[in-house]
């Protein structure tokens, strides 16, 4: 508080921004969702007085995040589209593709599973230019998804085994305990209770 009420100067407004993301980051975590939303909103108020476009495209997608899980899509993918365009723009690869990855993952929690895969198949590619291994893992686990819910169980099931690969080989036990599970409830899908 005592920085954020001293942090009046124009050099001290870009740590004051992203002392406001921290703290909505923190008011996210632990479930406080209007909190969070005025954070950010503050944090974002100051980039764009500063013309800070990272800033900016993290605020826009941090609020995306929280309206999504509010379950208010209208606000989340407005929020979600700033961010990616305000990414492009700057040429912030990893975070662009973070901002296609939350952009596959409202369409599929909504049910528009093309469009899902367009999202997340546009990650993937950015990851896999970066060299971003981790990243790849999960948005092929995320495309494993997609493909379990158009019933293509055998592209699932491919896109599953290649998370584990990389997964396994960075130890990211999280990461093929969840695949491990997806397979198990593919096979359960498929009646195939033997593999599950």
């Amino acid at each position: 508080d005592i920085i954020l009420k001293s942090s009046t100067d124009h050099e001290l407004k870009g740590l004051e921004a992203d002392v406001y993301n921290l703290k909505g980051s923190i008011d996210w975590i632990i479930g406080e969702n209007s909190k969070a939303i005025d954070c950010y909103t503050k944090s974002l108020i100051g980039c764009l007085e500063m013309n800070y476009l990272k800033g900016i495209g993290n605020s826009y997608n941090n609020l995306g995040m929280v309206y999504s899980e509010l379950g208010e899509n209208d606000s989340a993918i407005s929020y979600y589209n700033k961010s990616m365009i305000i990414r492009d723009e700057t040429g912030d690869m990893k975070s662009l593709s973070s901002s296609y990855m939350n952009i596959g993952t409202y369409y599929f929690e909504i049910g528009n599973l093309p469009l899902s895969l367009t999202y997340y198949f546009k990650s993937l590619k950015i990851d896999q230019e970066l060299g971003y291994e981790e990243d790849i893992a999960m948005v092929l686990s995320n495309i494993g998804l997609v493909y379990s819910e158009q019933k293509d169980f055998d592209r699932a099931i491919e896109y599953f085994y290649k998370s584990i690969e990389i997964d396994q080989k960075h130890d990211v036990k999280l990461g093929v305990f969840t695949s491990v599970l997806n397979i198990a409830n593919v096979y359960q899908k498929e009646n195939k209770l033997e593999k599950a």
